[in-house]
C-alpha cells in the first residue's frame, strides 16, 4: 500500500516545469517510500490493528462466544476423561 500511494503522490507532485525524466521520478518515489513507511508501519501495528480488533470483537460477540464454547467443552471433557 504504502509503494503505491507514495508512486501516486510522486507523480501528482512531480515538478513538470523542468521537464519529465523518469529516473528523477524513480529517485522522487524512493524518497517517499522512505519518509512515509516508517510511520505507515508503526502506525498500523501500534494504532489500527488494535483498534479494528476491539471493534470487531464488540461487533461479532455473539459469534465469537458461538465459535469458542464448543472448544472449551471438547477441552474440558478431555480433562474430565483423564
Amino acid at each position: 500500500m504504502c509503494p503505491v500511494m507514495s508512486f501516486a503522490a510522486a507523480i501528482l507532485y512531480y515538478n513538470y516545469s523542468n521537464g519529465f525524466n523518469v529516473l528523477s521520478l524513480f529517485a522522487d518515489w524512493l524518497k517517499l517510500i522512505c519518509f512515509n513507511f516508517p510511520f505507515a508501519f508503526f502506525t498500523r501495528l501500534f494504532f489500527i490493528q488494535p483498534l479494528v480488533r476491539s471493534i470487531f470483537k464488540v461487533l461479532f460477540r455473539k459469534d465469537i462466544a458461538a465459535h469458542t464454547a464448543p472448544e472449551q467443552m471438547s477441552k474440558e471433557n478431555v480433562v474430565k476423561a483423564a
